[in-house]
């Protein structure tokens, strides 16, 4: 990203980066809605810690390769996904 980028990270996965040198400002929403209430059952009704019960949800849509409905519209996104999405962006920008 061009120097002065900055950006804010939420919670959810949310995130807002503004990017002056390009006069652009990129939003990644989510409703964590779907998320949460799986990542909490996991943690009262299983016992497990916050990140056991994280890694449980996302481990389990690599290996069912996003067939299901929440692992296409409500997981977690993954920083190495994110990474993607901010690259694509960065092409398409700079070309």
């Amino acid at each position: 990203m061009p120097p002065g980028t900055f950006w804010a990270w939420g919670l959810g996965q949310q995130a807002l980066f503004v990017v002056p040198a390009w006069q652009s400002v990129i939003v990644h929403q989510a409703d964590t809605t779907a998320f949460l209430e799986r990542w909490f059952a996991l943690q009262l009704d299983e016992g497990l810690e916050a990140e056991a019960a994280l890694e449980r949800l996302v481990i389990g849509c690599i290996l069912a390769g996003g067939a299901d409905a929440f692992c296409r519209e409500d997981r977690f996104i993954l920083p190495r996904e994110f990474d993607q999405l901010l690259s694509l962006i960065s092409e398409a920008r700079l070309h």
